[in-house]
């Protein structure tokens, strides 16, 4: 038993680095009542992924998840356009049925590979205990569409097509022979990045009762999340001097807008925006490649004297009177996840009061604006910084302390 425990442990912290194979399948076809598949179907043992999700040491050791694993591609439908995402789906290895699903929404990543399709995540674990479906989507920009704009904090955006990739991966399973139970559910889960798009999805299906028919949501797990974004950037804002823990996120933020508004992107450019220096640094080149990892940046951001607000954002956009800072809040608005629902399907919400990368200001909205709702549940950890907490998250998952109804 402690040697199982000891290999849960090891598989929740560390890589698994490998050889990849696998054997390309046809093109499957699709129902019209969602987005269609494109061309890329492909078979894959999860024992040649790297798991890349915590760290980049590699250890020698391999962890067998017995899973069958199925890289799917899909189209998501953006008015007239159509755009080829990628994403996975796994299921327990000679299982001719399922009554569970995990929909596992990955955490913030700016490399093109560090994503479901090319490595394990750690939701998988703890779906493979379960003997559970995974189903995880590749976010815009990341696996078969690197060549795409990563949207970054769009959290309202990922989660749309996060759920369209659940419809697709239900096909795959009925075209691969496996039955999901008619009372299947499915849990949806995410930390970081991911908790925000878990709970955007949660947002998307209660305001879509079709969705509910499709999903068959039972519980949202969502971890230190940023819910609330104009509650981030008045955290930041309060101390622009200050060191920031993770200062390619709030870059990332302002790419963020300038992709999903065009007619802001006219009035304000991303020159308008960053400081001069920053803009003139190269870095804004290094985050394009999707070669570098987000602490990578981090760490180059940090080292050229970019490691403060004041140091990455223009002083208009500092100055609270301008009219770039107030377009700039209003924009923010559209990816607030706090406010215009509230929850009536279980969440979950774990959140450290020490986290400094995303602070618990973010989770503290939540409870301004859903007060006393029986559905909602918080948990706060006071000591950890925001890796101790996601680490701390997915063990509660995995070793089921976490209330699953």
């Amino acid at each position: 038993m402690k040697k199982a425990l000891f290999v849960l442990t090891i598989a929740v912290f560390c890589i698994i680095g490998c050889q990849r194979e696998s054997c390309i399948m046809e093109p499957i076809e699709t129902d019209s009542q969602f987005a269609e598949p494109g061309e890329w179907y492909e078979i894959v043992n999860t024992d040649t992924l790297s798991n890349t999700f915590l760290t980049e040491t590699y250890i020698g050791n391999k962890l067998h998840l017995g899973y069958d694993m199925v890289r799917i591609s899909f189209l998501y439908l953006s008015g007239p356009d159509s755009i080829q995402l990628s994403g996975c789906v796994c299921w327990p290895l000679k299982a001719d049925t399922c009554s569970e699903i995990w929909l596992e929404n990955h955490h913030f990543t700016v490399r093109w590979d560090q994503c479901p399709t090319q490595s394990v995540m750690p939701g998988m674990l703890q779906a493979s205990l379960r003997r559970a479906v995974y189903i995880s989507a590749d976010y815009q920009g990341l696996g078969l569409s690197k060549g795409m704009n990563h949207p970054y904090l769009n959290t309202p955006l990922i989660a749309r097509q996060c759920i369209d990739c659940l419809k697709a991966a239900k096909k795959v399973l009925k075209d691969m022979g496996l039955i999901l139970d008619k009372d299947f559910h499915t849990y949806n889960i995410g930390y970081s990045l991911g908790g925000a798009v878990s709970l955007g999805i949660a947002k998307e299906i209660e305001s879509d009762t079709k969705l509910q028919d499709i999903v068959h949501l039972k519980k949202s797990f969502c971890g230190g999340g940023p819910y609330d974004q104009i509650a981030l950037f008045h955290k930041y804002l309060s101390e622009p001097d200050e060191p920031l823990e993770y200062p390619i996120e709030f870059l990332c933020g302002i790419y963020t807008i300038l992709q999903s508004n065009k007619l802001f992107a006219k009035v304000f450019n991303e020159q308008d925006l960053l400081s001069d220096n920053l803009y003139h640094s190269g870095i804004i080149q290094l985050l394009e490649t999707k070669e570098y990892t987000a602490p990578q940046l981090c760490r180059i951001m940090q080292e050229k004297g970019f490691a403060t607000l004041s140091s990455i954002i223009s002083p208009d956009m500092i100055d609270t009177g301008s009219t770039m800072h107030k377009a700039f809040l209003r924009e923010l608005e559209q990816f607030d996840l706090t406010t215009g629902w509230s929850p009536r399907i279980p969440v979950l919400f774990y959140h450290s009061r020490s986290d400094m990368t995303v602070p618990s200001e973010c989770l503290e909205s939540v409870i301004t604006h859903m007060p006393d709702n029986p559905c909602i549940e918080f948990m706060f950890v006071d000591s950890s910084d925001h890796y101790q907490t996601g680490n701390l998250f997915y063990t509660n998952l995995v070793y089921g302390l976490f209330k699953l109804d």
